[in-house]
């Protein structure tokens, strides 16, 4: 439901989110998915991947709507259809345990390329920003632009910049961005992109959400906007596997709409004021 004008996440589509179930499943599961899927998008397998309760695996790396297995791609110095081979052997033919002994139960490759064996999704550190910034939603705006051009002073998009890191991060997972907003409209969108800025200024993006404002309470249905009124919203940042070299910042843009990756709100030219952006990101140690 995230590329349609109305989103609503109600009954119907509660009674299909077998995220909510996964608790009950029994058998094991080998699951692979593309960080960079914005078709089926990566947090449909994090939400569902948390839930499990029972011998859960995981391939997971920087490709798009790709099936690794049927590909014979290589993760890292493992081989997919071999991974694929053993898992089968172990649970449809009743293979000793030692079959799947060579395999991580984990295999992410971030996007530095490397392979990790774990997945730290839960982890959690806050950046705090100070400051408020106001900008005039166009409709137009995308996180592929962000990235380059990052003029101070824009007046279609807010943004702040943390100190450079003394250490290198990763973040695995998604993350939440909190803000205070205020729209002089009955209704708009606030999207948030993370960018990961190099001492020579160059910037990439890490990872991005997008909030349609009349479900920031709740998703079962829409409520208006008061024009002029703060509230505090929280926006769900897509997961990702990302390391921030030392001496990199990450820069937190907000902005009215991401066209590429999102529906446009169909009203623009609204007024939006953000306020203490506070980002809650899955940060460890790479």
């Amino acid at each position: 439901r995230g590329h349609v004008a109305d989103p609503t996440y109600a009954g119907f589509w509660q009674e299909r989110d077998w995220s909510l179930r996964a608790g009950n499943v029994k058998a094991a599961v080998l699951m692979q998915h593309g960080w960079r899927d914005f078709n089926t998008k990566p947090d449909q397998f994090t939400r569902f991947w948390l839930n499990l309760r029972t011998d859960k695996r995981a391939v997971v790396g920087q490709w798009d709507h790709t099936d690794v297995f049927s590909g014979g791609r290589r993760l890292g110095d493992v081989d997919a259809r071999s991974y694929l081979d053993a898992f089968y052997a172990r649970y449809l033919k009743g293979a000793p345990a030692s079959v799947l002994r060579p395999f991580p139960s984990v295999l992410s490759q971030g996007y530095d390329n490397r392979w990790r064996t774990s997945l730290p999704l839960t982890a959690r550190q806050t950046l705090a920003f100070k400051g408020s910034s106001t900008f005039v939603n166009t409709g137009t705006q995308t996180s592929k632009a962000f990235k380059q051009v990052m003029a101070p002073g824009d007046p279609t998009l807010a943004q702040w910049t943390t100190a450079p890191f003394k250490a290198p991060r990763r973040l695995a997972g998604g993350g939440e961005v909190t803000v205070d907003v205020s729209v002089l409209s009955t209704r708009g969108q606030l999207d948030a992109t993370l960018l990961d800025k190099a001492p020579d200024g160059s910037t990439r993006v890490v990872t991005l959400g997008l909030l349609d404002l009349r479900y920031a309470r709740s998703l079962a249905a829409p409520t208006a906007l008061v024009p002029g009124a703060h509230q505090r919203v929280t926006i769900t940042l897509r997961p990702q596997d990302a390391v921030v070299a030392a001496g990199h910042s990450l820069v937190l843009v907000l902005a009215g709409s991401d066209a590429v990756w999102g529906l446009p709100d169909p009203l623009v030219g609204q007024q939006y004021t953000v306020t203490a952006p506070v980002l809650a990101l899955p940060l460890v140690a790479p």
